[in-house]
């Protein structure tokens, strides 16, 4: 009888090895956004917790959808600073919505472009009917990546006011388009308050054939603009 012994494999010094190795691959895959919804439960503080739907305020990891007018939120002021993943106000793909927010005395949000894809919507998605509209006063301070604005499908509508000494909206894009064919875009800049675009070579076009609206005293832009109005108000006056 041959009693020469086979070698074993060091299965155990081999097992953490590998541990290590499927823990590292699983800690670089990306998270799944969570959806929040506005309920406006409580009141309009947009940092009250049972205001939204899983009972926490949106992150930079999460999708908000602001969709009922019900305590509209209000981001309140100097302190308020929220970062979201992505932002649609007035912005549904089933049920016809209108949403709203309001960004007042210093109150900062930030919905950066980290996926090179829109992350502000406002009056969009896949049914008609959605309206969203913004307010921006009184220093309020809005930060975005590409944005889309009246664009959802016929009959959409959309507003944008940025008005007050220190309101600003920054768009950090290539380019915003205010309304399209079959939708209303409003978007009015008074009293000091500012939009600004900050990538060199943007377009900026107005009203693809439908309402638009524009009424402005402080667009401001990098560099290299370029301009398409199809219809607008000619001369600026106060909403």
């Amino acid at each position: 009888m041959n009693t020469k012994k086979t070698a074993q494999r060091p299965f155990k010094k081999r097992i953490p090895k590998l541990a290590c190795i499927t823990a590292a691959v699983l800690s670089t895959l990306p998270a799944l956004a969570a959806e929040v919804t506005w309920s406006g439960t409580t009141d309009s503080n947009f940092s009250t917790l049972t205001n939204w739907s899983l009972g926490t305020v949106p992150n930079a990891a999460d999708n908000a959808f602001l969709n009922v007018l019900a305590n509209a939120p209000v981001i309140v002021g100097a302190g308020d600073n929220f970062t979201l993943g992505f932002l649609g106000i007035g912005n549904s793909n089933s049920t016809a919505t209108s949403g709203a927010l309001t960004i007042q005395n210093g109150g900062v949000l930030n919905v950066p472009d980290a996926t090179n894809s829109t992350v502000f919507v406002v009056g969009g998605g896949g049914v008609s009917g959605n309206s969203g509209t913004v307010r921006i006063e009184s220093g309020g301070q809005l930060f975005t990546g590409p944005t889309s604005f009246g664009r959802g499908a016929s009959p959409s509508s959309a507003s944008m006011t940025v008005t007050g000494a220190g309101s600003l909206w920054r768009l950090s894009s290539t380019g915003l388009t205010v309304g399209q064919l079959g939708n209303t875009a409003q978007l009015n800049i008074f009293d000091g308050g500012r939009v600004s675009l900050l990538n060199a070579g943007s377009s900026i076009s107005f009203n693809e054939g439908g309402g638009c609206i524009f009424r402005a005293r402080g667009l401001s832009w990098r560099s290299r603009v370029s301009w398409r109005f199809l219809a607008h108000h000619p001369y600026p006056t106060r909403p």
